[in-house]
């Protein structure tokens, strides 16, 4: 029991092996500079392998108070091996600091929600903002209902968040 191979594999999707794109994260690398225009690419490795997992192209526009970012990738379907071209533009705002400066946001573009990053979760083959496909086996009843409650999830985060954020605006 308990022998090599033994246990668990595969299961369902997690945030943390979904492909994130961290905009403070890009921001402080220097990959993204405010008040400039850069491009360049990012690319994702499998940390066990060191096998390149994804890669994507990017040019970040970014003014004093907001910006846009356009990224363009490829993604395969596993099942039909059809590649598809993607050619995305994310825009960008910023919100004021307490303390002065300015924070910056990717403006989602599946809700229009300000965050601080965007997941393409592993296996999908959609793009940013595309709409999630119905499960295989699972009833549309169940799929919808299931819809419901993220959504729902998801409007009482971003309102505890958006409170959050007003606090830290108006404690200046």
């Amino acid at each position: 029991m308990g022998g090599t191979g033994s246990g668990n594999y595969g299961g369902r999707p997690t945030v943390e092996a979904a492909l994130k794109l961290d905009l403070h994260h890009l921001i402080r690398s220097g990959s993204f500079r405010p008040g400039a225009t850069v491009t360049g690419s990012l690319a994702w490795t499998n940390n066990d392998t060191g096998e390149q997992r994804a890669s994507i192209g990017y040019k970040a526009h970014m003014e004093d108070e907001h910006g846009w970012v356009r990224l363009t990738y490829a993604t395969t379907n596993h099942w039909t091996g059809q590649t598809t071209q993607h050619d995305y533009t994310v825009e960008l705002e910023t919100t004021p600091q307490t303390f002065g400066g300015r924070r910056w946001w990717w403006v989602c573009p599946r809700r229009g929600d300000l965050v601080a990053k965007l997941y393409k979760p592993v296996g999908a083959d959609g793009g940013i903002g595309d709409p999630i496909d119905k499960p295989k086996g699972m009833r549309w009843i169940t799929f919808d209902r299931k819809l419901e409650q993220v959504e729902a999830a998801e409007t009482v985060c971003d309102a505890r968040l958006l409170r959050f954020v007003q606090k830290l605006v108006y404690c200046g």
